[in-house]
């Protein structure tokens, strides 16, 4: 369905250990690296990444691949799984988990850069809300006090 509307777009796929069946995939429009260090994925979202998507069908607890999309402000497409564990991110990506909102989605932020722009630009504020140094010292602070019973 992707292909077909962007047939001009190629797919990284970045992950270590990727099995014989996703290598098999490797080809002109999808390229399969396996293990990439962190320099060259830095690379990869500031130079390639026009649009990071997580289609996770499983899995647990949150998603390093998210937060780091997060960050980079790129663009997120994802499945629900793959949001799973950050609160309140349903109000900055909203989770497709059928194939077709989900390459809708995909197409809309590739072709539509304007609009990918100034979603990906509010990632910065769940960042600072939820993942910033003050709101992680917050939690912490909550849950201590709540042991210790004092404030």
């Amino acid at each position: 369905m992707i292909e077909s509307r962007l047939p001009d777009c190629r797919l990284v796929v970045i992950g270590s250990n990727p099995t014989e069946k996703v290598l098999a995939l490797d080809s002109d429009k999808i390229k399969i690296t396996g293990y990439v260090s962190d320099d060259e994925l830095e690379d990869y979202y500031r130079s390639s990444s026009r649009v990071c998507i997580i289609p996770l069908r499983y899995g647990a607890g949150v998603k390093g691949k998210t937060l780091e999309a997060l960050y980079h402000r790129i663009p997120i497409v994802s499945t629900s799984v793959g949001l799973e564990g950050l609160e309140g991110i349903g109000e900055y990506v909203a989770p497709a988990d059928d194939a077709q909102s989900f390459a809708e989605r995909v197409t809309e932020y590739y072709t539509d850069s304007q609009k990918a722009a100034v979603i990906a630009d509010h990632y910065h504020e769940y960042l600072k809300e939820h993942n910033s140094f003050e709101a992680v010292e917050k939690v912490f602070r909550s849950v201590f006090y709540a042991i210790g019973g004092q404030e």
